[in-house]
């Protein structure tokens, strides 16, 4: 006989398989240290960033929802120069290859978590990319990239 997880149980296996997921994409596309942290460390972090970019990638299939990805403009350099094999500074400073794949980091964790998590066929809407304010995200699962900030949100409907 089996035991049902409780609601508490499954919210921490779900945040441990989706910082499994940043920590993989990162780590493996974009050649970035990602570590969770508290909100203390997050506000520290974020006071060096006043540009900041948010992604997001709708998903559909046996669940629906989306991934958002918030993170400051100067890491969203970094993690492009990375993945090119370029240094920061030899990237143009308004290369549209920033936004292309600030999306794609979200499009990538996405996949990611639903491919282990569900292991099911999904269809994925084509990431937008937009400016944001701040690196204001309650409720977000943060993160450390490179020592700069990273937030994740996942929201899944129907469940």
């Amino acid at each position: 006989m089996s035991c049902p997880k409780s609601q508490s149980a499954s919210m921490v296996e779900a945040s441990s398989q989706l910082d499994e997921a940043v920590a993989y994409v990162a780590e493996e596309g974009f050649f970035a240290s990602v570590e969770p942290v508290g909100q203390v460390e997050w506000d520290a972090l974020c006071t060096d960033h006043n540009t900041w970019l948010e992604s997001s990638v709708r998903f559909h299939g046996p669940l629906g929802g989306a991934l958002r990805c918030r993170l400051p403009l100067a890491l969203a350099r970094e993690l492009v120069s990375a993945f090119l094999g370029m240094e920061t500074g030899e990237l143009p400073p308004n290369d549209p290859l920033v936004q292309d794949l600030t999306g794609e980091l979200a499009n990538m964790v996405c996949g990611r978590w639903l491919t282990r998590t569900q292991g099911q066929v999904f269809d994925l809407e084509h990431p937008v990319v937009e400016s944001v304010p701040d690196g204001h995200c309650a409720g977000w699962s943060r993160y450390a990239a490179n020592g700069v900030p990273l937030a994740i949100e996942l929201a899944v409907e129907g469940r």
